[in-house]
């Protein structure tokens, strides 16, 4: 898995992304810790099987023939989950996120995507609905690589979850990719904030900046 932090001049590590490119193995499918798995305190959970799945299987990815649009944006792995009618991805932020981006893709077929941002507290901060093949704007055709992204909000992101359901008979499993966070507090930090006697606004805070939100990710791939 690649991932990439950077340090900027106001303080520590200030972007984090994650592509699954450093774990795959070469074979078309590998299963990841049956439906959880962790890395660099972000965590991936499902109700079906995680599973790592290389561009080009289409028996153990999305139809048809497992190929990306535009070409290259997967670079050679993605994570995905198993193939049923309906289907989840809970990504766990280990803390709260100012902004966070990452791709899906169409699987096969008219699918809907539901995808939310909640806070700490479970409230809602931000929904989108992905549409899959012609019946949206949104997303049009199968293999479509869609950027889905949450900033600029009051408070921190904590958790995304993905929902999909099929329109009809085939089944579909989520396609995930190139996951991007700006990341604002730990939840050590949190804690710590709300029990906290208060202090004068002149003492120092920890603040994050970023120049150009995914400039230090390890690559954003394009069509080559």
């Amino acid at each position: 898995m690649t991932v990439a932090a950077a340090i900027g001049a106001v303080g520590p590590a200030i972007a984090l992304s994650i592509d699954f490119e450093d774990i795959g193995t070469g074979a078309e499918l590998k299963v990841l810790d049956g439906t959880e798995y962790s890395a660099f305190g972000v965590t991936f959970s499902s109700s079906d099987e995680i599973r790592l799945v290389k561009v080009g299987g289409a028996v153990h990815g999305f139809y048809p023939g497992d190929r990306p649009k535009p070409t290259g944006a997967l670079g050679d792995y993605f994570l995905a989950t198993d193939l049923s009618g309906f289907t989840d991805l809970t990504i766990s932020l280990g803390g709260l996120a100012q902004n966070v981006r990452f791709d899906m893709v169409d699987i096969d077929g008219p699918e809907i995507f539901n995808v939310t941002a909640f806070a700490l507290d479970g409230s809602v901060l931000g929904h989108r609905t992905l549409l899959g093949r012609d019946d949206s704007d949104d997303v049009t055709g199968d293999q479509v690589v869609t950027t889905v992204a949450f900033g600029g909000l009051s408070e921190g992101i904590h958790r995304i979850e993905i929902l999909g359901t099929a329109t009809r008979s085939r089944n579909i499993g989520i396609a995930f990719d190139n996951f991007e966070m700006e990341p604002l507090r730990s939840l050590t930090e949190v804690v710590d904030a709300a029990v906290a006697v208060p202090v004068p606004a002149s003492l120092p805070l920890l603040t994050i900046g970023l120049a150009g939100f995914g400039a230090l990710s390890t690559r954003r791939r394009r069509a080559g």
